[in-house]
């Protein structure tokens, strides 16, 4: 975030919640006026079209650690490749998990049946790891969009 900028970019915002969940997990990453920076940015306008303030409640993925993490917690780590998996949670972060969810992500590769199928199936097999951590996702074949749900233990 450059100096001349007064709020964060939507770019940055997944970076300043993944930072201050380590921050708040492990050994101190941060300096109190650091810290306060980031959570600053976390709660105040994101400057872009929507106007709309980014909720710290929302689940981030960080595809280069190959993480999900939800409410400051990391609820899944990929150890084994599962692009299918990848497709779908890359395209909600890229849609910055929105609750109107976003395009069926297989669409662009697949016929509208097999991408409809490839949809269900992946967000099927998602919630068996995902539901003890009160997250799940839901589809209707065309779009695929997150919400909280009663963690199962």
């Amino acid at each position: 975030m450059a100096s001349s900028t007064k709020h964060p970019t939507p770019d940055v915002i997944p970076g300043f919640a993944v930072l201050l969940a380590a921050h708040t997990r492990g050994p101190a990453l941060l300096t109190r006026s650091g810290l306060r920076v980031v959570q600053r940015a976390l709660t105040v306008p994101v400057t872009g079209t929507s106007g709309t303030r980014p909720n710290p409640r929302r689940p981030v993925w960080d595809r280069t650690r190959r993480q999900l993490s939800f409410g400051g917690d990391a609820v899944w780590t990929f150890t084994r490749r599962a692009p299918r998996q990848m497709v779908v949670l890359d395209a909600l972060e890229r849609g910055r998990w929105a609750t109107a969810g976003v395009p069926n992500p297989f669409l662009r590769t697949l016929e509208p049946k097999a991408a409809r199928r490839r949809l269900h199936e992946t967000v099927a097999n998602m919630n068996r790891n995902l539901k003890p951590f009160g997250l799940a996702l839901r589809e209707d074949g065309e779009r695929v969009w997150w919400q909280r749900v009663q963690a199962k233990a």
